[in-house]
């Protein structure tokens, strides 16, 4: 039975919602929305919790959903497992963790840890790659927020942004 046009929409749980209402998830529609509310999953984080290590290969993205998590890269000069680390970054409800990783294919460049006891969803790749290719401007949208985390971590390191970033990630 298809709904009439007086009919509400299928509801979809408020989190997702009010994730895609910033960022990088604006660009899809209420049927895309829908597609990853059903196939997402919920992560409880307790306070110091590790959701993502340097290093790590991860085939997801996650939207901090409850709590605040921290982002750090180690400093340029350190050396071993005895790496001084550099805040870069919090996360809060509705921020994406991990589209860099996914995209690129490169292993996760920072460490992120849950400040407070924290809710993330998790949206893993196979259930959003079709999403990123046919829905260009969520492509770009990640594409253009992976180059600013890139360039916020080259700053904390004091590095220059490559020029041919960009262009190479949205070649990929």
């Amino acid at each position: 039975i298809t709904p009439g046009p007086s009919e509400v929409p299928p509801k979809i749980p408020h989190r997702l919602l009010q994730a895609k209402e910033f960022g990088v998830l604006q660009s899809l529609n209420l049927e895309e929305t829908q597609t990853l509310q059903d196939r997402l999953t919920f992560l409880s984080l307790a306070q110091n919790e590790v959701l993502l290590s340097r290093g790590d290969q991860k085939e997801a993205i996650y939207i901090v959903a409850e709590g605040h998590l921290k982002i750090e890269i180690p400093k340029e000069s350190a050396q071993d497992h005895h790496e001084k680390w550099i805040e870069v970054g919090k996360c809060w409800p509705g921020d994406v963790i991990g589209e860099m990783s996914l995209l690129t294919g490169e292993t996760h460049a920072a460490n992120v840890t849950a400040c407070t006891p924290s809710i993330v969803m998790v949206i893993h790749k196979a259930d959003i790659k079709p999403l990123l290719q046919e829905n260009r401007t969520l492509t770009q949208a990640i594409v253009d927020h992976v180059i600013k985390l890139k360039q916020i971590n080259e700053n904390a390191q004091h590095h220059q942004t490559n020029s041919e970033e960009r262009k190479n990630l949205l070649g990929k």
